[in-house]
């Protein structure tokens, strides 16, 4: 939600009328608070009316474009067709609005709003814009949030090296001053767990852990996934407690998008316990949060999700479960195609894995082709070299026996 700014001063419009469009805010303003659906489409359908009256935007301008911020934010994040157009009305403010520190803040509130929905390259655009008014007026805090939110922008897109270097750049200019930003902790630790290196990130997240902010909850989820996946069982034993810690924190305060990142981290921890039908349905509580939430957990749920029926169909010997985990790699290449995001040559590596074992030689053949040919364009020379192997015993008739397969679809996946 946008900072509430201070209250603007009536202008010359007549007193009646500016006392209307208070009351109309405000209650719009109570209505956001009570989190009332019925009331606040019914202030905000009698708000858009009075907008586009020029007296409304002098006389309260800052108050106008938190409102439009609103229900902008309310369209992206939830999906509600009821709020459809805000976000239009809410860009088309912002462009207006002749003040840079308050545009900083809505170039940055859109950068997020797109990533979140997974529209890349409008989020990166806003992104930029965000930095180079930043650096523009001179607002170092602003800056250093800024790079924060790219980094997290740069690992959602899978650059986890380019992600890592601001990161670290940021720190070291940061602690020099006796600075530490949460967002930017929150992230390494992030970046690192994904790249398993777990002992790194708990270094870092573990300068957070007296941290008493609504970040807590993330924080916890991260800590405590990444000691899961040390050595000692004691330390393993504190990562679930901080672990599910972090999940009671996020239900309790309605934070759908830690929720969502919980779900994943625990359907990890089952997954590495080997506990399936516990990771399944955790991954799948991912994903239906996910849908409104977060970008690249819409695509990590369903990678792991293919990644759970492989390990129970090693079990199960059910073609059902081999099936289920080609229908998420199916989805998972068509979002990979559709952002142009650069794991698309080894998800269409694993889908040719998955089609072989399934004995489905033809597709598996196409998909491990265009593998190939994707992995080339990349510059994925482990990848290429596997798409060429599986290639060369597809054409010979020769077959990989399915363990030997699994086990090279989860050397992939790693």
């Amino acid at each position: 939600m946008i900072r509430r700014p201070p209250r603007s001063t009536p202008s010359n419009s007549s007193a009646a009328s500016d006392v209307y469009k208070r009351q109309n805010i405000i209650s719009l303003e109570v209505s956001f608070i009570s989190s009332n659906k019925e009331n606040i489409l019914k202030h905000a359908a009698q708000f858009k009316q009075d907008l586009f009256d020029k007296s409304l935007i002098s006389t309260f301008p800052l108050l106008a474009i938190e409102i439009a911020g609103d229900l902008a934010y309310r369209e992206y994040r939830t999906g509600d067709p009821a709020f459809a157009g805000w976000l239009e009305i809410y860009k088309e403010l912002v462009e207006a609005f002749n003040m840079d520190s308050r545009r900083l803040d809505c170039y940055t509130i859109l950068g997020g709003l797109y990533r979140y929905k997974g529209y890349l390259e409008d989020a990166d655009e806003y992104y930029n814009r965000a930095m180079e008014l930043s650096e523009k007026i001179g607002n170092e805090k602003a800056y250093v949030e800024i790079i924060a939110k790219i980094a997290d922008f740069e690992h959602t897109r899978g650059n986890f090296d380019v992600a890592l270097k601001l990161c670290l750049d940021v720190i070291q200019k940061t602690e020099e001053k006796g600075i530490i930003n949460k967002s930017i902790y929150i992230n390494l630790g992030e970046i690192l767990i994904k790249q398993q290196k777990y002992e790194e990130a708990v270094k870092y997240l573990k300068k957070l852990e007296n941290d008493e902010s609504q970040e807590t909850a993330i924080i916890n989820i991260l800590h405590g996934y990444a000691l899961t996946k040390l050595d000692e069982k004691e330390l393993y034993n504190s990562g679930i407690k901080l672990l599910e810690k972090g999940g009671a924190l996020s239900e309790k305060t309605g934070n759908r998008r830690f929720l969502t990142i919980y779900y994943y981290y625990r359907g990890r921890a089952h997954l590495d316990s080997y506990d399936l039908s516990s990771a399944i349905k955790n991954f799948e509580m991912c994903y239906n949060t996910a849908i409104n939430t977060e970008f690249q957990y819409v695509l990590l749920s369903q990678i792991y999700l293919a990644v759970a029926y492989l390990h129970r169909f090693k079990v199960s010997q059910q073609d059902a479960d081999l099936t289920q985990s080609k229908h998420y790699v199916a989805n998972v290449i068509t979002i990979c195609k559709e952002q142009n995001l650069p794991i698309l040559a080894n998800i269409l590596l694993l889908q040719g894995q998955i089609l072989m074992i399934l004995e489905e030689y033809i597709d598996a053949k196409h998909i491990l082709e265009q593998s190939m040919f994707e992995a080339e364009k990349a510059e994925l020379s482990w990848t290429k070299e596997k798409a060429e192997q599986y290639l060369e015993l597809l054409d010979s008739k020769e077959r990989i026996k399915n363990q030997i397969l699994i086990n090279e679809i989860t050397e992939l996946i790693d």
